[in-house]
């Protein structure tokens, strides 16, 4: 279900969450053992009606759907920015570290707030109507070809494959920062929907582990023998301090 047909050979049902009477009908009749919702803005708009219409009310839309049908189960795809990290956004030491799913949020710009939401108004139609949610909170999402969750990684991989000066997308040698790979993303999407302990938890999401600066610059000098690499003030959660789940 989504606005734009997808790439792949699927069914694909065509509606924009934030029209709630558009999507009920193409959902009419229907019902689900699963459903992800993966569908929201990825990342702020500057526009904050926007951010809450489509990050909140467009979440509300499929969720009531799963009121009326009850489907096996629902998983939210959140982000670990729910928290408060977010890369435009001034950085505060976690409280400790690694940062478990028990960690304080402070969500302080549209973004983090309407992630924040949508943990909130999932695990409320858990408690008040049954539905079978389990949300998941995401770091920065890297895979193979460049695929991932930012543009900035695509640019990343893309100026490492040229060669030459690669640069090193954090912001120092001594910056320790949490990524997760793309194919564990959705090994984790699998599990959430078939595991019965998951409903209504929150999990984070990340990768085995934890990398430092200088780890990655190492192993970027690995992957491309005789590359010279440089700091680049990376798009990072933790913008040059540490931060790790």
């Amino acid at each position: 279900l989504s606005r734009r047909s997808p790439a792949a050979d699927v069914e694909w049902l065509s509606a924009d969450l934030t029209e709630a009477g558009v999507t009920a009908r193409a959902l009419a009749g229907r019902h689900f053992d699963v459903i992800y919702h993966t569908a929201s803005l990825p990342g702020d708009t500057g526009q904050p009606e926007e951010m809450v219409q489509v990050n909140v009310g467009g979440l509300q839309t499929l969720l009531e759907f799963a009121r009326q049908t009850q489907p096996g189960r629902f998983v939210l795809t959140g982000s670990i920015s729910a928290c408060g990290w977010y890369p435009p956004t001034p950085y505060i030491h976690p409280v400790s570290l690694p940062v478990n799913e028990e960690h304080p949020c402070w969500p302080r710009d549209m973004y983090c707030l309407t992630k924040r939401m949508q943990e909130e108004l999932a695990l409320t139609y858990f408690h008040q109507y049954g539905v079978p949610v389990v949300v998941l909170r995401l770091p920065g999402v890297m895979g193979p070809n460049a695929s991932g969750g930012s543009q900035a990684w695509g640019d990343f991989a893309q100026q490492a494959r040229a060669g030459g000066r690669v640069p090193v997308p954090m912001h120092s040698a001594e910056e320790v920062n949490h990524y997760v790979d793309v194919r564990d993303v959705a090994t984790g999407h699998i599990l959430a929907a078939s595991v019965p302990e998951a409903v209504g938890e929150i999990f984070n999401l990340a990768g085995p582990k934890e990398i430092s600066g200088e780890e990655l610059a190492e192993v970027i000098r690995q992957l491309i023998p005789g590359a010279e690499t440089y700091y680049a003030d990376g798009w990072t959660s933790a913008q040059g301090h540490q931060l790790y789940f």
